[in-house]
This record gives structure tokens, sequence and C-alpha cells, in this order.
């Protein structure tokens, strides 16, 4: 996964950044998904690595901080990932 070029021209060119964070923000967060969502946060969360050395001290925040956040939601994707195998399978062993 890579950013498009356009959204670092939006980032220079944005009269207010926070703005434009905000939006994307809502694409590294998905609304639905097949399969692991802690996977996919995963694949996402590498995009923010590259706002690290950015320009911007607000977008290399920005950055900074929404990583520790989707870190923090990986974990407990795979947690409930996790539970909900064990459960999964505890039911198959009834029916056995």
């Amino acid at each position: 996964m890579e950013w498009k070029p356009v959204v670092y021209t939006i980032l220079e060119q944005a009269p207010n950044v926070e703005d434009v964070l905000k939006q994307l923000e809502d694409v590294i967060r998905p609304m639905s998904w097949s399969g692991s969502l802690a996977n996919l946060l995963e694949q996402r969360a590498t995009l923010l690595l590259e706002f690290y050395e950015h320009d911007n001290e607000n977008v290399q925040s920005w950055a900074r901080n929404r990583y520790t956040e989707l870190q923090e939601d990986i974990k407990y994707a795979r947690e409930r990932e996790r539970k909900k195998e064990e459960r999964h399978r505890i039911q198959d062993e009834r029916f056995e």
C-alpha cells in the first residue's frame, strides 16, 4: 500500500492540514472489511510511517499518534479474532 502522489500535493497546499489529516484517518480505519481486521490495520499502519519524516511537524505528530493508536487497535482486534476462533473451535468439537 502507498499514498497516491496527490495526497502529498494536497497536504502541501491545504489551507487547513488538520482537515486533510482527519479525512486520511477515515481512510485508514475501514467502515467494513472481510477477513482479519488486524491484518488490514497492519497494512494500513505502514502508510503512516511515510509521514514520519514529512516537512510539516503537524503531519509528523499526527502520523506518530495515529500509528500508536493503530497498534493498540491491532492488538485488540487480534485478541477478538483469537477469542472468536476459540469459540468456533469449541463449537466444532461439540458437534463431533
